[in-house]
């Protein structure tokens, strides 16, 4: 388990997949990104009882490939709770609310939007550099 502390940025770039075995939280204005070339994969030890909205993912994860939830194996850890930003070519939601028959009432992957990750973006993945060059007619 992993927590971002107030203040603290982290940005991790991954040339490859990212497999996920612990929760990853963020207090205050703590800001921590995964940008991943690969599949990035959540065991199914990561996660939260059927009934619960805690959040066990928060930050931004951006993959080129696919973020996949892990298949419900764990009793207590059911479902994936995840707050911020997740960008990926494809999702497979794996989760599975089955053994606590909650399948109908509560979805088995929630994913809440998190804005102030933005404001909290650290400089260095704000700027966008243009090159200006005068051409002759």
């Amino acid at each position: 388990n992993w927590s971002v502390g107030d203040g603290e940025s982290i940005i991790v770039v991954i040339d490859g997949s990212l497999t996920i075995n612990g929760s990853m939280t963020i207090a205050g204005s703590g800001f921590v990104a995964f940008i991943v070339r690969g599949t990035i994969s959540v065991s199914p030890t990561v996660g939260v009882p059927a009934s619960s909205s805690t959040s066990v993912l928060d930050g931004i994860y951006i993959t080129g490939s696919a973020f996949q939830t892990g298949a419900s194996t764990n009793a207590g850890t059911e479902r994936l709770v995840g707050t911020g930003s997740f960008i990926a070519n494809s999702f497979l939601l794996q989760r599975d609310l089955d053994s606590s028959s909650a399948n109908e009432t509560t979805a088995a992957e929630l994913f809440i939007y998190n804005p102030r990750l933005f404001l909290n973006l650290p400089d260095s993945m704000k700027e966008h550099h243009v090159t200006w060059q005068e051409v002759a007619p």
